[in-house]
């Protein structure tokens, strides 16, 4: 459960575009 925490905070500092890269790295 933390490291979702984490993650929602990090989710917070970074811009939108870069938040898209993440999301699509992820569903490779």
């Amino acid at each position: 459960m933390g490291h979702q925490l984490d993650e929602l905070k990090i989710w917070r500092d970074v811009p939108p575009d870069e938040v898209l890269a993440i999301v699509l790295e992820d569903a490779q």
